[in-house]
Formats: structure tokens, C-alpha cells, sequence
């Protein structure tokens, strides 16, 4: 987590002041339980429908495959040459309408 910022959320109309946590592991706003509740939500999972401080709203889903974009290592790590070496990392999972295609530079 990088850490917390206050942004403005637009949905069907509606304006939503909310506080959020920031991480460039995820690409798109979740919102959490509690934020559902106090914008006195409605979720209808057999219709897929959801009503929000009781105007009704169209939830987007994003259905398909998602890509290892970029790999971060986590501390520094020395690999002795013509050697394979586990490298602790950590990845991010992006959408294949982001993806940019990118290759693997050896040194």
C-alpha cells in the first residue's frame, strides 16, 4: 500500500466524496463493504442490478484474462553469471485493454 488519497467518484450522476488507499498493484476503484453500506447500497446478484442512495446504477464487470504486466523485485538480489537465482517479487495483474506489450532486458 502506497498510501491513502482523497478522490471525488462520479457514478450515474451521483458525486461521492471518498477517502481510498492507493497501490500500483490494482488498476481499478474496489469498493469495499463498508463504503457500500454507508451509501446505503443494494446488490441484487440474481439480476445483477445495484441501487446506490436509491437511484439505481449499472455495474461494470471486466470478464476475461488477466496479464503479468510488470514484476518488481523486492529487495536486490546478486545472480552469478549463467546461473539460474529465486528472486523475491511481487507482479501486477492488468486487464488485456491496458496490456502494453514489453520484453525481458538482460544485462
Amino acid at each position: 500500500m502506497d498510501g491513502e488519497a482523497e478522490v471525488i467518484l462520479t457514478l450515474n450522476g451521483q458525486t461521492f466524496r471518498t477517502r481510498t488507499l492507493v497501490t500500483p498493484d490494482i488498476e481499478e476503484i474496489m469498493l469495499g463493504t463498508d463504503w457500500l453500506t454507508a451509501q446505503e447500497c443494494f446488490l441484487d446478484f440474481q439480476t445483477g442490478k445495484i441501487v446506490i442512495n436509491g437511484q439505481p446504477a449499472t455495474p461494470v464487470s471486466r470478464k476475461g484474462p488477466l496479464l503479468c504486466q510488470h514484476v518488481f523485485v523486492e529487495e536486490d538480489v546478486v545472480i552469478p553469471p549463467r546461473k539460474e537465482t529465486a528472486v523475491p517479487a511481487r507482479t501486477t495483474l492488468v486487464t488485456p485493454r491496458t496490456y502494453i506489450e514489453t520484453g525481458i532486458a538482460e544485462a
